[in-house]
């Protein structure tokens, strides 16, 4: 799973979890954390493993609400793809989307949440223009999520 990441879509990455932002921006600044190492369980996470899976959780949430104004989060772990293969190649990652209470404007973008306060609708998703934006747009999502997170852990 790891070997397919563009390095330049990197949010946050550390000794056991790695961030990225997808090249599906229906949500802005919706991102894949994934483990570092293979492994087809929640169960089978060590304690560090856990503790710093929350880190990266509590880093990005900060983050996501300084840079763009997020107002809450979902998280999914979803490993069904990984079974769809002879032999089966579970990995354990989680799916994050920030969601918005109100219309957020980036880089000339406007990302709107129409079922902002509801669970995310696959449907609308599969209506509404996709989001799938070029490297250069996914670029200047990443720089600002770091330039954010670095003057926040500045200060």
């Amino acid at each position: 799973m790891l070997h397919t990441i563009d390095q330049d879509d990197i949010l946050l990455q550390t000794q056991f979890w790695t961030m990225v932002l997808l090249w599906k921006q229906q949500y802005l600044g919706a991102s894949m954390l994934i483990l570092n190492r293979q492994s087809d369980s929640l169960a089978d996470l060590s304690v560090i493993e856990l503790v710093n899976m929350q880190n990266c959780f509590a880093q990005y949430e900060m983050t996501m609400k300084a840079a763009f104004d997020a107002t809450m989060f979902n998280y999914s772990c979803l490993m069904n793809h990984g079974y769809q293969h002879t032999p089966p190649t579970p990995w354990v990652h989680w799916w994050i989307r920030p969601r918005y209470n109100s219309n957020v404007n980036f880089n000339g973008k406007r990302f709107n949440d129409t079922n902002f306060g509801y669970f995310y609708d696959r449907e609308t998703e599969k209506l509404e223009p996709s989001k799938d934006f070029d490297k250069a747009y996914r670029l200047s999502i990443v720089t600002h999520f770091r330039t954010t997170f670095t003057s926040i852990v500045e200060d």
